[in-house]
């Protein structure tokens, strides 16, 4: 359960308040909405770097902010990767809270619902934005299409000490490099730099998968994989467990016990996840009436919708929008 305190810039440089990776007030944070302030490296709009390597001595921390008013959570449309090196990030997205430590890597795909990012003191990480997976040529693996079919949340990987520094050398390079030249710097030679760079992530999701394939998958983690996929489909209209129990071939009784088994979660509280997730985005955009997102979202009454929300988030929809 998340309560908002705060409302939305995506990162907030506290230190000298400089601003980067704005967002607009639209319940999706586009590719080509991002601003390039300073501090943020932006090239021919197709990719986005920012870090910390030449001040990395924070005193307050990075953390998200609200400039706009209701704004977050964001659901962003591109893929967004945040590699901490040393130190320390905790993340909230898809109503999940993770924490990244040295060394470790986190790709966030489109469609993700980011909530909030914090960056503590003394991190050095870099974050960058890629307009288009396209963009790194034969990166198949590195394609959030891929990633979302094969994992059922944003992927978090931990990379080994001398491939982490190896990515960092490399993505330096890369940086110097188009700060020298900007956008006269040859895209095949970006490219370059940037596939040499991802394929190392691409290593370590090889041997995940590779890792996953020797391991005999059990028949609920597949079960589990499935009803992820078809929740995610169909949860707007078919909120119910033996909707999906029917479409699995079981029992809802039996199929409730084996999505607790392989997930450690009832399948409403995840059904219930979706909903809300796609709930609290359109009431924080302020396009939406809570009479039309109760249509959008399949209830059969406002009181109906009211009561699911608050019993979700402990908050009624109208003082959530109002936040």
């Amino acid at each position: 359960m998340f309560l908002l305190k705060k409302k939305i810039i995506f990162f907030e440089r506290i230190n000298k308040a400089e601003y980067f990776f704005m967002a607009k007030r639209a319940i999706e944070l586009k590719f080509e909405n991002l601003p390039n302030p300073d501090g943020t490296i932006n090239y021919k709009k197709k990719l986005f770097f920012y870090d910390n390597f030449s001040n990395r001595t924070l005193q307050e921390g990075i953390e998200v902010v609200n400039a706009y008013g209701n704004s977050l959570p964001v659901k962003v449309t591109f893929t967004i990767v945040i590699f901490c090196e040393e130190g320390c990030v905790n993340l909230s997205y898809n109503m999940q809270e993770k924490t990244l430590t040295g060394g470790q890597v986190v790709i966030l795909v489109p469609g993700t619902v980011i909530e909030s990012v914090f960056i503590m003191p003394d991190t050095e990480f870099v974050i960058l934005a890629v307009a288009d997976d396209d963009f790194v040529p034969g990166g198949k693996l590195y394609n959030s299409t891929f990633i979302q079919k094969n994992f059922t949340s944003p992927l978090l990987l931990t990379l080994d000490r001398a491939l982490s520094h190896n990515c960092i050398s490399i993505y330096k390079h890369l940086s110097e490099s188009v700060v020298t030249k900007g956008d006269t710097l040859p895209e095949e030679l970006v490219k370059g730099f940037f596939m040499v760079m991802s394929g190392m992530v691409v290593i370590n999701i090889q041997h995940c998968l590779m890792a996953r394939d020797r391991e005999k998958i059990s028949s609920s983690e597949q079960i589990l994989k499935a009803f992820l996929q078809r929740a995610e489909e169909d949860h707007r209209e078919h909120k119910d467990v033996k909707y999906y129990a029917n479409r699995a071939g079981l029992t809802p009784k039996y199929f409730a016990k084996v999505i607790l088994k392989a997930s450690g979660r009832h399948p409403l509280n995840l059904i219930r996840e979706y909903i809300i997730n796609d709930a609290r985005t359109m009431l924080k955009s302020g396009n939406y009436t809570v009479d039309q997102i109760c249509n959008i979202l399949h209830f059969s009454s406002r009181a109906q919708f009211n009561k699911y929300f608050k019993d979700a988030t402990g908050i009624s929809p109208v003082r959530y929008a109002k936040s």
